[in-house]
């Protein structure tokens, strides 16, 4: 190297650290005439808690394990995408001017809203919003350490002059509603019924018996609770006067995870039902239309259903009542479904629909795993199919009361349903065949 250039390099090296110097003391000072920013907050400096006073309330927001938390008479889960902008207006707040004195028509001397945070590297910075300038462009705000008023953008100061219920969380249930695999459902403090599912698709009742459950049921519930809506907060109402002190109804939801949330349900004016999704605090009002559970029972969850099929499967039903069998055989002929009868019978297909309704329709309506079968005993009826690949399944009705009959299912007579199911399948039958063939009892 020559020893000429030597020189000249010096020069730019000593001019390129007075450069630097200059603007880390620029940005030292943080002089927001110069930086264009309230606070200059550091590579990788993130806003670690805020302290708000607007003329709502006053609000402190901490975070507990990366989530924000709002304290204000009572802890509160935060609306995040709220969290993001106001952190986010924290962080960088323009400047578009300085001003050299302050105005009673600034509105500092009664802020509207006055704001402290802490940064991840221990600084803490505040500033008070006041009104807005005549032409409604700017904001006047001030940090008291500068002591000057300064003109900032209405966008800047939107998200400190929210209520409480503008940062709290507006979702219902923090478990995943995509992935439920299992719910409890308690009444007065009593388990009233449990489900569950491998699949997200295929539900089983595991409380207060085993039994297949409705999946249309619980899949409507699911979607229910994932589009719960808060319809309101509520307003210095202690927990009796909402009913929260001894709930009326409880809801456990765990999802694939493993996470868990107790939902409890208090009054219900018919309109909005208050509901704790959380902690002490976290209580809300539902839409009562969205919270009814009536349909919760094990009765009305369970279904066994023996007798499923799909009519382009089917091959034949037969139903036999005092020893007395009558049959109906399906054939496609040329695209045209035929159903006769073993009564030689042709039968008109829409008929035949409506015997098939009522004979796939005997679902278990109740449990009595005490119930057992005299040896010897006659069933009251037989129902029995058969489908095109030649798979027959049949199910044994046996008396059990004067209004119910016995199913007899994979060897066990654990659930019953009603009389009526026969008769009125015994009704559909011989309207079927336009005179009386099969008589119960």
């Amino acid at each position: 190297m020559s020893k000429k250039k030597i020189p000249g390099l010096l020069i730019l090296a000593v001019a390129a650290v007075g450069l630097g110097g200059t603007y880390f003391a620029l940005a030292s000072t943080n002089d927001p005439a110069r930086t264009g920013v309230l606070f200059a907050m550091g590579n990788g400096e993130t806003v670690e808690s805020i302290s708000l006073t607007n003329t709502y309330g006053s609000y402190e927001f901490t975070k507990e394990d990366d989530e924000w938390i709002v304290h204000s008479d009572g802890d509160f889960r935060t609306n995040p995408e709220k969290m993001d902008l106001l952190v986010s207006s924290l962080e960088e707040v323009p400047v578009t001017r300085v001003l050299e004195e302050t105005a009673p028509e600034y509105g500092l001397d009664d802020p509207v809203a006055q704001v402290s945070f802490t940064t991840s590297k221990g600084k803490t910075h505040s500033f008070m919003v006041g009104n807005e300038t005549a032409s409604r462009s700017s904001v006047y705000i001030m940090d008291p350490e500068n002591g000057k008023p300064m003109l900032t953008t209405d966008a800047a100061v939107a998200q400190l002059t929210g209520s409480l219920s503008a940062y709290r969380a507006k979702d219902v249930l923090t478990v995943d509603t995509t992935a439920i695999q299992q719910i409890r459902y308690y009444e007065n403090g009593e388990l009233i019924l449990e489900v569950g599912n491998t699949d997200y698709q295929n539900w089983f009742l595991t409380q207060p018996y085993e039994a297949p459950a409705r999946r249309v049921v619980l899949t409507e519930l699911v979607n229910k609770m994932a589009g719960w809506t808060v319809a309101g907060y509520p307003e210095g109402e202690d927990a009796a006067a909402m009913g929260l002190d001894n709930p009326a109804r409880v809801l456990e939801v765990t999802d694939a995870a493993g996470n868990t949330q107790r939902v409890e349900f208090g009054r219900d004016d018919g309109t909005n039902v208050y509901a704790r999704t959380a902690g002490t605090d976290e209580v809300v009002k539902l839409y009562s239309v969205d919270c009814d559970f009536s349909g919760l029972t094990p009765e009305q969850v369970m279904f066994v259903s023996p007798l499923t099929t799909t009519v382009d499967q089917l091959s034949s039903i037969s139903v036999t009542v005092g020893g007395k069998a009558v049959s109906f055989f399906l054939e496609n002929q040329d695209g045209e479904m035929v159903v006769t009868s073993s009564e030689g019978d042709e039968v008109k297909y829409s008929d035949f629909i409506s015997v098939l309704s009522k004979f796939m329709g005997h679902n278990a309506d109740g449990y009595d795993p005490q119930h057992s079968i005299d040896p010897g005993e006659e069933p009251a009826a037989l129902l029995q199919m058969e489908t095109l690949d030649g798979q027959v399944t049949q199910l044994e009705l046996y008396q059990r009361d004067e209004e119910t009959l016995a199913m007899l299912v994979d060897g066990h007579t654990r659930y019953h349903l009603p009389v009526s199911d026969l008769e009125e399948l015994i009704y559909r039958i011989n309207s079927a065949l336009g005179r009386t063939v099969l008589t119960l009892g």
